[in-house]
């Protein structure tokens, strides 16, 4: 009888772990046949941003589309606020949050993907308020995403800090040139294009950078099986197809160092140039007056 119990229970096991496994195939199958619906903030150039007939736009729709290709999975993207995006992945409204930073509070209701690209976020500030950086927490509005990152650091890092949540990015260009705030904190490459946009990016200047943070995907707690699909995706791209897709959008370190360099070399040459000149000049000028000498 015993036996009998035991070799039932086995079976159910297998039974079990046989249609779990069924299960995990059909969810793949599922998210080949159907898609992944994507979300990002639409006013966030060159991350991620609408075109003027309305397209997605931006080096993370580009990455997306790459990781497409790599896995045959359609992938359809909605924009919403940033404060949207959060509570739509979360909500299971959408599959997959495109690109954010991972933190304590993140994580309690979302799971993320493998770092995917490394970003800069800084504080700016326009360049006829600047002073010292003590003085700019105590006294000056900041700016900051509603629900960003910038903010969460901030709050933590920094709670002497005025800070002004807004929306959107664009709202925040907005406020600096308006002189509701006087400084800005957030994503380096995404501030300085949208007050550059209004013509003002002259009048920003870095005042510190703030922190350094890997962008990954999030799907809503407890979907490990579509974060395991977007890792298997992001594995699958080369070293050369990242680079490629970041020199579309950004200008690469490396770039700047060569071009710095290249400037350089060539102003040494010229002065080289100049100063060979100036010493064949001078030589033929006493030749010259030692001639003139002689022939007296």
């Amino acid at each position: 009888m015993r036996s009998l119990f035991a070799i039932a229970i086995v079976a159910a096991l297998l039974l079990t772990c046989s249609t779990t496994g069924v299960a995990l195939a059909k969810d793949f199958e599922w998210y080949r046949e159907h898609g992944v619906t994507i979300v990002n903030p639409p006013g966030a150039a060159p991350m991620s941003f609408q075109g003027l007939n309305g397209q997605p736009k931006g080096y993370i729709v580009d990455v997306w589309k790459k990781w497409s290709e790599k896995t045959g999975i359609p992938v359809f993207f909605r924009f919403a606020p940033w404060p949207q995006t959060l509570r739509m992945v979360k909500d299971g409204e959408v599959d997959l949050h495109g690109g954010l930073f991972r933190n304590d509070e993140r994580a309690a209701y979302l799971d993320f993907s493998r770092p995917y690209h490394e970003l800069k976020s800084a504080l700016l500030v326009s360049r006829d308020k600047d002073t010292k950086l003590d003085k700019i927490y105590a006294n000056y509005a900041i700016g900051v995403l509603d629900k960003g990152y910038a903010e969460y650091f901030l709050r933590k890092e920094h709670p002497e800090a005025k800070l002004v949540p807004l929306d959107t990015i664009a709202e925040i260009a907005e406020a600096l040139v308006a002189g509701k705030i006087e400084a800005l904190a957030g994503d380096h490459p995404v501030m300085g294009y949208e007050v550059g946009n209004l013509g003002h990016s002259n009048k920003l200047i870095v005042k510190t950078i703030l922190y350094t943070q890997f962008l990954h995907a999030a799907t809503a707690k407890g979907n490990e099986t579509l974060i395991k699909l977007v890792d298997q995706g992001f594995s699958e791209f080369s070293t050369t197809e990242h680079e490629l897709l970041g020199e579309r959008w950004f200008v690469t370190e490396a770039e700047e160092t060569h071009w710095l360099r290249d400037t350089i070399l060539i102003l040494a040459i010229l002065l080289s140039g100049v100063f060979v000149f100036f010493l064949y000049d001078s030589w033929h000028v006493r030749k010259r007056d030692e001639e003139a000498e002689e022939d007296e």
